[in-house]
């Protein structure tokens, strides 16, 4: 009975030990289980913390994209309004050029009116005569178509020179009838048949002529 009582005794002097390192087994084994979420928890943050900086990597890449587009589309506005007041600037050059040429030319119509009558005139006055009231008439006509010439030259009527046997200038020239001459070269201008006028450069009527031309066959 005694050796009972000094077992139990004994089982009881060892039961606060194993309570003491049961206790630190389990504490520990909380801090394992802390430690293994604080660690889990910190791999979520760091999951969580790259997949935010990911996203916002990839939005500022984006907003940058998107910066270049826009500076390349400002750029081409910017070229598309140079260009529009470029050509609004040449457009307004053509008109005016238009409106100065209508204004320096306006008269040409009547101009070429006055020449087919001055071409007329010329005619009758130097008709020739052998009535002396008549060559006094013809003096005085002589002198208004003399003056009327002055008054075209002064606003800018030229005649245009036409040389004889002298190769065709379709510029200036118009071929209205045709002869053929074996003693000049083809093409060659042998008589005039209308005087021809430039109006301040311009061409108001071609001189018309008569040309050598080799007919066929000959």
């Amino acid at each position: 009975m005694a050796n009972e009582n000094n077992r139990y005794r004994f089982e009881d002097e060892e039961n606060p030990v194993k309570e003491e390192k049961i206790k630190d087994e389990e504490i520990k084994k909380e801090e394992k289980a802390e430690n293994k979420e604080t660690s889990n928890n910190n791999e979520h943050k760091d999951f969580k913390k790259n997949k935010f900086e990911h996203k916002l990597e990839k939005k500022i890449q984006a907003l940058e994209e998107e910066n270049e587009k826009l500076k390349e589309e400002l750029e081409q506005a910017k070229k598309d309004v140079l260009m529009a007041k470029a050509e609004e600037i040449n457009f307004k050059k053509r008109i005016d050029a238009d409106k100065a040429q209508m204004v320096e030319y306006a008269n040409q119509k009547i101009l070429e009116k006055m020449i087919t009558q001055l071409d007329m005139f010329d005619k009758v006055v130097s008709m020739p005569t052998d009535d002396p009231v008549l060559k006094n008439y013809l003096i005085g006509f002589q002198m208004i178509n003399n003056n009327l010439k002055q008054v075209l030259d002064e606003e800018g009527i030229k005649k245009i020179e036409c040389k004889l046997y002298e190769k065709l200038d379709p510029k200036y020239q118009h071929a209205l009838q045709t002869a053929w001459d074996e003693n000049y070269e083809e093409d060659v201008v042998l008589a005039e048949l209308q005087t021809g006028y430039l109006y301040k450069g311009r061409i108001l009527r071609p001189t018309l002529v008569k040309v050598n031309k080799k007919e066929e066959g000959k």
